[in-house]
């Protein structure tokens, strides 16, 4: 084997090493750390979601279908009485808004 066959070699196995300890230790917190993981997931969807909530309310569209949408996350909802609006319309909304805008820029 050449020097140049053995560098590469060589390098090639510090990448496979640092791949497997990242993926190691990824796994390890995950696996640790479920509720930590969660909680912290659920505030930043918060953040995230009263954000497009609020755009949602005053977002034109025809028919105000998006208006009425967002009210709908508004209201006081006693729970098992009224049915909540999925959460999949405010991802929803995200996708298209960010699709216009990059329909916009072309």
């Amino acid at each position: 084997m050449t020097v140049v066959n053995q560098q590469h070699v060589l390098l090639h196995c510090s990448y496979v090493q640092y791949t497997i300890i990242i993926v190691g230790l990824g796994t390890y917190v995950i696996v640790f750390n479920p509720n930590n993981l969660v909680i912290q997931s659920a505030k930043s969807y918060q953040i995230l979601r009263d954000q497009l909530v609020k755009e949602l309310k005053v977002a034109k569209d025809e028919k105000d279908f998006w208006l009425i949408k967002g009210g709908r996350f508004d209201a006081f909802q006693p729970q098992h009485e009224k049915a909540h609006p999925s959460e999949w319309w405010v991802m929803i909304f995200l996708f298209r808004t960010l699709t216009m805008k990059v329909a916009e820029v072309l």
